[in-house]
């Protein structure tokens, strides 16, 4: 059974139902306490020894995981396959479908979210692959124009360089993606109502002026509450990616990034001497055994799920 434990980053005297260590507030495994301070749960800890660190700036992204980015099995066409833990989408009949991902875009969100190519079947393009930001109220099941940007509760970027609103091209001459292994990063700022599109790290929207951390060179979108949207075409596969590989621009986030003024760590399984490794890196010491390293983390103010083995 999974065992993890709320934190807080706390400053002021302990609170109630909670060991203080350090600048940190723990709680015994359930869920969070208060809103002020804001508590977050950590990661499982039969999975792995836990290490949890102060961040004073609220900066940190968390909690640990290897999935952070879901595909929707619930608002995606009849013909859209998911695996991959429901991060890629296959279309293994019809032409074009499109799914949603699980974490929405809310009006108060600058983000970026990153999607892999993974076709084998390359040689089918020419703009029905579109990538883009839809509502569950889209029309995601096709089966032929269920693409982002096919009607006016939906965008979306073609992999021929195409941009589409409401079933019609708005702008052209974008990034063009078709190739396997293709990373198109999509940066939403749902504040001011912006879209940009780049591809392998290359230009946004195909400009050298185009520049999200300036809002310069992007394509006007309402805001509202927006979701992730893929549509692979017939037989393409596509795949909603956990981290960025190119970054992210200044001033917005990566979608699925919660920010928090815990961080934390954690080993792949429950090892003493990768629980050593882990501690040393974490705050930069030469430990040489786990209680060492535990006994030295708490000192210093870190929390650590390691207990001795009883003897």
């Amino acid at each position: 059974m999974a065992t993890a434990r709320p934190f807080a980053y706390n400053t002021s005297e302990q609170i109630a139902g909670t060991i203080q260590v350090g600048d940190l507030a723990v709680g015994y495994p359930t869920s969070g306490f208060t809103d002020s301070p804001q508590f977050w749960n950590g990661p499982d800890e039969e999975l792995g020894y836990v290490i949890a660190v102060p961040v004073s700036e609220n900066t940190q992204p968390t909690p640990v995981t290897t999935n952070r980015l879901y595909l929707s099995p619930t608002y995606k066409a009849t013909d859209i396959a998911l695996s991959n833990n429901n991060q890629t989408a296959t279309q293994v009949f019809s032409y074009q479908q499109s799914v949603l991902g699980e974490t929405p875009i809310t009006t108060s969100d600058k983000v970026m979210f990153s999607i892999q190519f993974n076709s084998t079947n390359i040689s089918v393009g020419g703009g029905g692959r579109v990538i883009g930001i839809g509502r569950t109220s889209m029309n995601y099941e096709g089966p032929f124009n269920g693409y982002p940007g096919n009607d006016d509760r939906s965008y979306g970027f073609s992999d021929n360089g195409d941009f589409y609103s409401n079933g019609s091209i708005i702008q052209s001459s974008l990034p063009t993606w078709n190739n396997e292994g293709d990373i198109i990063d999509i940066t939403v700022d749902n504040v001011g109502g912006y879209l940009w599109v780049r591809v392998n790290g290359g230009n946004w929207n195909n400009s050298i002026s185009g520049n999200p951390s300036t809002d310069s060179g992007g394509i006007s979108i309402d805001t509202t509450t927006w979701y992730p949207a893929l549509c692979p075409y017939i037989y393409g596969s596509m795949t909603i990616q956990n981290y960025p590989t190119y970054g992210v621009p200044t001033g917005y986030e990566f979608l699925g990034n919660v920010l928090a003024s815990v961080g934390f760590f954690r080993t792949d399984g429950l090892d003493e001497n990768e629980f050593v490794q882990l501690a040393n890196t974490v705050s930069n010491s030469n430990y040489t055994t786990a209680l060492e390293a535990s006994l030295g983390l708490t000192e210093n103010g870190y929390w650590n799920s390691y207990v001795p083995p009883p003897i």
